[in-house]
């Protein structure tokens, strides 16, 4: 998982093509959007329901930093719009 919530990924390649659209909903992102650059910065996801709802298993950085982790009882919830497209259109 990737830690640094800082860094530059202007000379990186991006990985996943995510819409305009999404990306403009995905505004409070602490990590400048490293996931479309870097594939160890996804939390993993463990289950969805319907394309619509994913449950992911992230390190203890990301659950202290993320604007997007969500934890209810013994589920950790990831309402990041562009991790949400990535497993959308990539099942990643």
């Amino acid at each position: 998982m990737c830690e640094k919530t800082d860094c530059v990924i202007n000379s990186k390649k991006q990985i996943y093509q995510i819409s305009q659209e999404v990306l403009d909903k995905t505004f409070v992102c602490k990590k400048n959007m490293r996931c479309l650059y870097d594939k160890e910065c996804l939390c993993k996801v463990v289950n969805s329901v319907s394309d619509k709802l994913i449950f992911v298993v992230c390190d203890e950085q990301c659950r202290k930093t993320c604007n997007y982790y969500l934890s209810f009882g013994n589920a950790n919830l990831c309402e990041c719009p562009t991790r949400l497209e990535i497993y959308r259109k990539y099942k990643k």
